[in-house]
C-alpha cells in the first residue's frame, strides 16, 4: 500500500505554517524543511542522522574590488545553486513568463 504523497505532506508539513495547508509550495523549501526535521529528530533520539548525507562544504571566495583582498568563507549546505546566463537559456519562453 505504501503511503500517499498527501499523506506524506502532511505529516511532514504538520506544525509548519507554509506546509500544513493545501497550497503549492517551492519543491527546494519543502525539501529543505524534511531534512531539518530528519536532523532535529534524530539529534533528539541521539542516534544516526541520514540527513548528514545531503551536506557538504561550499567555499565562499569574495574579492574587494578596490584593494583586491580576498577573503574565504566556508559553510555547510545541502543545495548548489547554479547561476545560468539569460543567453544560454533553453527555455526562455517560460522563463519570460515567469517574471510576468
Amino acid at each position: 500500500r505504501g503511503v500517499r504523497p498527501r499523506m506524506f505532506k502532511a505529516m511532514v508539513g504538520k506544525g509548519h505554517a507554509e506546509f500544513a495547508s493545501m497550497r503549492q509550495q517551492d519543491a527546494l523549501e519543502f525539501l529543505q524543511h524534511l531534512l531539518d526535521l530528519i536532523s532535529k529528530r534524530e539529534h533528539a533520539l541521539k542516534v544516526y542522522d541520514p540527513s548528514i548525507h545531503f551536506g557538504f562544504q561550499v567555499i565562499d571566495r569574495i574579492e574587494c574590488s578596490q584593494s583586491h583582498k580576498v577573503k574565504y568563507t566556508d559553510r555547510v549546505d545541502n543545495t548548489l545553486q547554479l547561476r545560468i546566463p539569460m543567453d544560454k537559456v533553453t527555455n526562455a519562453e517560460q522563463v519570460a513568463e515567469f517574471k510576468k
